[in-house]
């Protein structure tokens, strides 16, 4: 049996390597569904995953819109318009947002696009 590091926002975390890839998750961060060729080769992800644009990764259909990139490229899994209903409920950012702006959560939502509240009295976006 080989463990191989989750992949994901926690360092530190290991996995089974057969449990890579398999639909389950099994690493607190879900990185051990972060499926591509250059960061778990050999492994291959389950059909129902989703294709990220531009590139081999995929991942579990749970990591959309949860607020931490992980398509390397694009990073389409965090798309502002198709993740705002997502970001509400998760209290990522307000139901009024308007002014696309980068996020000032600099713990959980490093970098993260999101839609504002122009003139609310809330910082919620870098700078």
């Amino acid at each position: 049996v080989y463990w191989v590091n989750c992949g994901g926002v926690k360092p530190g975390q290991f996995v089974k390597s057969r449990f890579v890839c398999d639909g389950d998750v099994w690493c607190e961060d879900f990185g051990d569904e972060v499926c591509d060729d250059g960061t778990h080769s050999g492994y291959e992800a389950r059909t129902d995953y989703y294709q990220c644009k531009g590139n081999t990764t995929k991942i579990h259909r749970s990591l959309i819109c949860d607020g931490v990139k992980q398509c390397p490229e694009d990073f389409d899994d965090e798309d502002p318009d198709e993740c705002h209903d997502t970001y509400v409920r998760k209290k990522i950012t307000s139901k009024h947002g308007s002014l696309p702006c980068i996020t000032n959560k600099q713990f959980m939502f490093p970098n993260l696009k999101i839609k504002a509240v122009p003139c609310d009295g809330n910082h919620e976006c870098l700078g």
